[in-house]
Protein backbone atom coordinates (compact mmCIF):
# COMPACT_ATOMS: atom_id res chain seq x y z
CA UNK A 1 0.00 0.00 0.00
CA UNK A 2 1.22 3.43 -0.83
CA UNK A 3 1.90 5.27 2.14
CA UNK A 4 2.17 9.13 2.69
CA UNK A 5 5.35 9.00 4.68
CA UNK A 6 5.06 11.76 7.85
CA UNK A 7 5.18 11.80 11.58
CA UNK A 8 4.41 15.91 12.00
CA UNK A 9 1.44 16.94 13.81
CA UNK A 10 0.52 18.59 10.00
CA UNK A 11 0.77 15.43 8.46
CA UNK A 12 -0.54 13.25 10.71
CA UNK A 13 -3.66 15.52 10.98
CA UNK A 14 -3.41 15.15 6.82
CA UNK A 15 -3.94 11.52 7.03
CA UNK A 16 -6.45 11.76 9.24
CA UNK A 17 -8.63 13.91 6.81
CA UNK A 18 -7.29 11.55 3.85
CA UNK A 19 -9.43 8.62 5.37
CA UNK A 20 -12.21 10.48 5.88
CA UNK A 21 -11.79 11.47 2.44
CA UNK A 22 -11.37 8.20 1.05
CA UNK A 23 -14.92 7.06 2.50
CA UNK A 24 -17.19 9.43 0.60
CA UNK A 25 -17.06 9.43 -3.13
CA UNK A 26 -16.77 14.25 -3.17
CA UNK A 27 -14.70 15.16 -6.10
CA UNK A 28 -11.14 16.74 -4.37
CA UNK A 29 -9.41 19.28 -5.11
CA UNK A 30 -5.56 18.87 -3.50
CA UNK A 31 -3.04 21.87 -3.39
CA UNK A 32 0.43 22.17 -2.86
CA UNK A 33 3.57 23.56 -4.09
CA UNK A 34 6.16 21.61 -6.59
CA UNK A 35 7.00 18.17 -5.48
CA UNK A 36 5.23 18.51 -1.75
CA UNK A 37 3.65 14.87 -2.60
CA UNK A 38 0.27 15.60 -3.82
CA UNK A 39 0.06 12.95 -6.12
CA UNK A 40 1.21 10.50 -3.40
CA UNK A 41 -1.72 11.87 -1.35
CA UNK A 42 -4.24 11.10 -3.88
CA UNK A 43 -3.12 7.53 -4.26
CA UNK A 44 -2.72 7.63 -0.60
CA UNK A 45 -6.88 7.98 -0.88
CA UNK A 46 -7.55 5.66 -3.71
CA UNK A 47 -5.78 3.08 -1.89
CA UNK A 48 -8.27 3.68 1.17
CA UNK A 49 -11.33 3.61 -0.49
CA UNK A 50 -13.58 1.57 -1.80
CA UNK A 51 -12.54 2.45 -5.71
CA UNK A 52 -9.45 0.96 -4.72
CA UNK A 53 -9.31 -2.59 -6.90
CA UNK A 54 -10.51 -0.34 -10.00
CA UNK A 55 -8.08 1.98 -12.04
CA UNK A 56 -6.21 5.11 -11.02
CA UNK A 57 -6.11 6.76 -14.32
CA UNK A 58 -3.77 9.71 -14.52
CA UNK A 59 -4.54 12.89 -16.83
CA UNK A 60 -1.58 15.09 -17.21
CA UNK A 61 -3.94 18.74 -17.84
CA UNK A 62 -0.67 21.00 -18.82
CA UNK A 63 -0.70 18.39 -21.59
CA UNK A 64 -4.12 19.16 -23.01
CA UNK A 65 -4.82 21.54 -25.56
CA UNK A 66 -8.60 22.24 -25.71
CA UNK A 67 -8.93 20.44 -28.86
CA UNK A 68 -7.07 17.38 -27.45
CA UNK A 69 -8.22 17.29 -24.05
CA UNK A 70 -11.49 16.22 -25.52
CA UNK A 71 -10.68 13.31 -27.00
CA UNK A 72 -8.03 12.46 -24.30
CA UNK A 73 -10.92 12.83 -21.82
CA UNK A 74 -14.08 11.61 -23.44
CA UNK A 75 -12.90 9.38 -26.38
CA UNK A 76 -14.14 8.85 -29.72
CA UNK A 77 -16.07 6.87 -32.13
CA UNK A 78 -14.97 5.48 -35.22
CA UNK A 79 -15.00 8.19 -38.27
CA UNK A 80 -15.67 11.09 -35.36
CA UNK A 81 -12.82 12.86 -37.60
CA UNK A 82 -9.85 12.38 -40.30
CA UNK A 83 -8.32 8.94 -38.85
CA UNK A 84 -10.42 7.75 -36.81
CA UNK A 85 -10.59 4.18 -37.51
CA UNK A 86 -11.45 2.46 -34.51
CA UNK A 87 -14.05 3.45 -31.17
CA UNK A 88 -11.64 4.90 -29.09
CA UNK A 89 -11.87 5.28 -25.24
CA UNK A 90 -10.95 8.44 -23.29
CA UNK A 91 -9.74 8.52 -19.81
CA UNK A 92 -12.95 9.28 -18.42
CA UNK A 93 -14.32 5.63 -19.12
CA UNK A 94 -10.75 3.92 -18.67
CA UNK A 95 -10.96 5.13 -15.19
CA UNK A 96 -14.87 3.70 -14.65
CA UNK A 97 -15.52 2.34 -11.16
CA UNK A 98 -12.03 4.26 -9.74
CA UNK A 99 -10.15 7.37 -9.60
CA UNK A 100 -10.05 9.99 -12.56
CA UNK A 101 -6.69 11.96 -11.45
CA UNK A 102 -6.39 15.34 -12.87
CA UNK A 103 -2.83 16.87 -12.63
CA UNK A 104 -2.71 20.43 -12.31
CA UNK A 105 -6.18 21.01 -13.11
CA UNK A 106 -5.24 24.84 -13.51
CA UNK A 107 -3.71 24.90 -16.94
CA UNK A 108 -6.53 23.24 -18.56
CA UNK A 109 -8.00 25.52 -21.04
CA UNK A 110 -10.84 27.36 -21.25
CA UNK A 111 -12.88 25.13 -23.46
CA UNK A 112 -11.36 22.03 -21.53
CA UNK A 113 -12.60 23.82 -18.10
CA UNK A 114 -16.19 23.77 -19.76
CA UNK A 115 -16.09 20.39 -20.61
CA UNK A 116 -14.91 18.93 -17.59
CA UNK A 117 -17.79 21.33 -15.59
CA UNK A 118 -20.59 19.71 -17.71
CA UNK A 119 -18.88 16.31 -16.80
CA UNK A 120 -18.95 16.86 -12.95
CA UNK A 121 -22.49 18.33 -12.73
CA UNK A 122 -24.38 15.50 -14.78
CA UNK A 123 -21.38 12.54 -14.63
CA UNK A 124 -21.90 12.15 -18.17
CA UNK A 125 -20.19 12.41 -21.57
CA UNK A 126 -20.69 12.29 -24.95
CA UNK A 127 -17.50 10.41 -26.98
CA UNK A 128 -16.48 12.89 -30.15
CA UNK A 129 -18.85 11.72 -32.84
CA UNK A 130 -21.31 9.69 -30.81
CA UNK A 131 -25.17 10.50 -31.04
CA UNK A 132 -25.86 9.62 -27.33
CA UNK A 133 -24.26 10.15 -24.10
CA UNK A 134 -22.40 8.01 -21.36
CA UNK A 135 -22.50 7.86 -17.86
CA UNK A 136 -19.85 7.65 -15.50
CA UNK A 137 -18.77 6.45 -12.03
CA UNK A 138 -15.61 7.89 -12.02
CA UNK A 139 -14.48 9.58 -8.82
CA UNK A 140 -12.35 12.89 -9.77
CA UNK A 141 -9.62 14.41 -7.75
CA UNK A 142 -7.58 17.51 -9.03
CA UNK A 143 -4.19 19.15 -8.22
CA UNK A 144 -2.50 22.30 -8.39
CA UNK A 145 0.23 24.17 -7.74
CA UNK A 146 -1.19 27.15 -8.36
CA UNK A 147 -3.68 29.38 -6.49
CA UNK A 148 -6.95 29.06 -8.43
CA UNK A 149 -8.43 31.71 -6.20
CA UNK A 150 -5.92 34.37 -8.04
CA UNK A 151 -6.57 32.61 -11.28
CA UNK A 152 -10.07 33.51 -11.03
CA UNK A 153 -9.97 36.83 -10.10
CA UNK A 154 -7.75 37.33 -13.63
CA UNK A 155 -10.23 35.52 -15.57
CA UNK A 156 -7.87 32.15 -16.11
CA UNK A 157 -9.81 29.98 -14.66
CA UNK A 158 -13.54 29.44 -14.08
CA UNK A 159 -15.59 29.98 -10.42
CA UNK A 160 -18.09 27.72 -11.21
CA UNK A 161 -15.31 24.96 -12.05
CA UNK A 162 -13.63 25.71 -8.77
CA UNK A 163 -16.70 25.11 -6.70
CA UNK A 164 -17.58 22.25 -8.19
CA UNK A 165 -13.59 20.83 -7.23
CA UNK A 166 -13.50 22.56 -3.71
CA UNK A 167 -15.89 19.79 -1.94
CA UNK A 168 -13.23 18.77 -0.31
CA UNK A 169 -9.63 20.59 -0.38
CA UNK A 170 -6.64 18.97 1.45
CA UNK A 171 -3.45 21.04 1.17
CA UNK A 172 -0.13 19.08 1.40
CA UNK A 173 2.34 21.69 3.46
CA UNK A 174 6.39 21.56 2.22
CA UNK A 175 9.20 19.26 3.99
CA UNK A 176 10.73 22.95 4.92
CA UNK A 177 7.49 23.79 7.41
CA UNK A 178 7.57 20.37 8.51
CA UNK A 179 11.37 20.07 10.44
CA UNK A 180 10.16 17.25 12.09
CA UNK A 181 9.88 15.01 8.78
CA UNK A 182 13.00 16.04 7.41
CA UNK A 183 14.76 12.44 8.15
Amino acid sequence: MINFIGECEQILDLKEAARKVAASDVTTLITGETGVGKEVLANYIWKLSKRKNAPFVPVSCAALSSTLAEDELFGHVEGAFTGAITDTKGKIALAENGILFLDEIADLEPVAQAMLLRFLQFKEYTPLGAVSSVKANVRIIGVTNKNLLDLISLGHFRKDLYYRFNVISLTVPPLRKRNNDIL
